[in-house]
């Protein structure tokens, strides 16, 4: 993998290759004291990775980043910078994939790159590359995530203060006591007030809620896809609250059943990206017609990817665990002798095959995986009403 560092002070410039000198046998790298630079350097040699500061004279991180998305659409970009004003950055349109906050230790950069670097390579699709790269509205991580994220991770978290967080953001107050007074939670009375939302969601249900919610909403649909949309958010709630009864009728871990939800909730994300090029429903479902196949089948015949990719894809750009990418990427294919315990992935994908009437009958699910020991405790819960499907 090749990456170009950019950054106007020497000196961290310096910083840099002494931090990442242990790694000069994995990557090929390069560093850049400009925009201007960077550029020259771009048009002699291809990367796969941009990291530039956001602060710079002549043409700042975003300007270079911007010109690198126009010019080089298939290279990945990230500020990394100790620019305060994230918030205004992160409300421009998607130039960066990812932004990492200066100082930034050897361990956190590695990761995020490598994290890349395995997600290219796991993906290894230019078609994908070049379909996000053309698609104007492909949101970027929500703000309102990452300090969700922050806040739930610091010793001193509390309901009042990721309620706070939530109140702020007026679309996304409204949208999650949509959520927690609809039918899906099934509350006694009317919550009106986000922290008593936060205090009877958890804080992971709504962190994970508050990235779909942010991200459905910053994509525009057309009528017809819009209710496409809608259907493919219900659908995904679903799945991600059944995979995580079913972790929970096994395994009782809060890791594992937050993975489990937040997987589910993402695991058709890249349904709602593909909905931005043009036409996209109406020629799946036409190639279906035609070609008698399934819908993912005629993605792939008109795309030459699917939705599971793209997602998995995009939640890699944005810096979500290796887990919840899979997840994404694999929610379709069968099961197979590796897929012996009961993960988050195997979880989605059978809440997937149960919600979309794949399998109907617990018999035809022991049928289909006869030799994967937890089923059988799973389709006991299910024909005993432990496990309801709905």
């Amino acid at each position: 993998m090749n990456i170009l560092f950019v950054d106007d002070e020497i000196n961290i410039l310096q910083g840099l290759k002494r931090m990442l000198y242990p790694f000069r046998n994995e990557w090929e790298m390069s560093f850049a004291s400009s925009g201007d630079e960077a550029l020259q350097m771009l048009e002699q040699t291809k990367f796969d990775v941009v990291v530039s500061d956001m602060c710079m004279p002549k043409i700042d991180g975003l300007q270079l980043l911007s010109k690198v998305k126009e010019l080089y659409p298939s290279v990945v970009r990230i500020i990394l910078s100790g620019y305060t004003e994230k918030d205004s950055m992160l409300n421009l349109p998607n130039v960066a994939h990812q932004f990492l906050s200066k100082p930034c230790d050897a361990a956190i950069l590695k990761d995020s790159i490598e994290r890349i670097n395995r997600l290219r390579s796991f993906v290894n699709n230019d078609t994908i590359i070049h379909l996000i790269a053309g698609i104007s509205t492909i949101p970027t991580l929500p703000d309102i995530y990452v300090k969700l994220q922050r806040e739930i991770n610091s010793p001193s978290a509390s309901v009042k203060g990721v309620g706070e967080i939530i109140s702020k953001d007026v679309a996304m107050t409204t949208k999650i006591l949509q959520l927690v007074n609809s039918a899906f939670f099934g509350v006694s009375q009317k919550i009106t007030d986000p922290v008593y939302a936060v205090n009877f969601l958890g804080f992971e249900t709504i962190k994970s809620l508050a990235l779909y919610v942010k991200i459905f909403s910053s994509l525009s649909f057309n009528d017809y896809n819009k209710f496409f949309a809608e259907r493919v958010f219900q659908h995904s709630y679903l799945v991600g609250e059944v995979a995580r009864k079913i972790i929970r009728s096994e395994i009782y871990d809060k890791a594992t059943l937050d993975a489990a939800f937040l997987g589910g909730l993402v695991h058709d994300i890249g349904k709602l990206i593909l909905l931005q090029t043009p036409d996209y429903t109406e020629k799946v479902n036409t190639c279906m017609q035609q070609e008698k196949i399934n819908f993912v089948e005629a993605e792939n015949k008109l795309f030459q990817t699917t939705h599971a990719e793209v997602g998995a894809y995009l939640l890699g750009l944005w810096g979500l665990p290796v887990s919840i990418l899979e997840i994404a990427a694999f929610h379709h294919p069968p099961l197979t002798a590796n897929d012996k315990e009961l993960t988050p992935l195997v979880a989605v994908h059978l809440a997937n095959l149960l919600l979309n009437k794949e399998v109907e009958t617990s018999e035809k699910l022991k049928a289909l995986y006869p030799d994967h020991k937890f089923i059988k405790n799973i389709c006991a819960n299910l024909e005993s009403g432990a496990l309801k499907i709905e």
